[in-house]
């Protein structure tokens, strides 16, 4: 007789583990769309720029024409005045000219695309 069990206290035993089970997989299943969102994959904060648009904002990317236009320029002022000097001068002014044109213009595009003023900018 010591060995007599009570069935009601194990089935009341057994309820208590399944209701915690299912309190368990409630709140799994309330959580799962937080969970799924912190186990997702890596999002960046930063813009991913595939089309290279920022470089079109400063005006980059025509470094490669400037050069070539500056040589080809050097050569024509050297043959026209048959001055290395001459030609080195006017040189330097057209690349001053095309910098100071690039800042300026690079400065207002980007302005236009950021919607801020120009005078935020260095």
């Amino acid at each position: 007789e010591d060995e007599y069990v009570n069935d009601d206290e194990d089935d009341d035993g057994d309820r208590e583990m399944e209701d915690n089970k299912d309190n368990r997989q409630t709140a799994k299943s309330k959580n799962t769309v937080a969970d799924n969102w912190a186990r997702g994959p890596p999002m960046s904060i930063f813009y991913h720029d595939s089309t290279n648009k920022f470089n079109s904002v400063f005006l980059m990317g025509i470094e490669r024409q400037i050069i070539t236009f500056l040589f080809l320029l050097h050569a024509v002022m050297d043959l026209s005045f048959d001055n290395t000097l001459a030609s080195v001068l006017v040189v330097g002014a057209s690349n001053l000219i095309i910098e100071n044109v690039r800042v300026h213009f690079g400065k207002d595009n980007l302005s236009k695309k950021t919607m801020l003023h120009e005078r935020f900018f260095l």
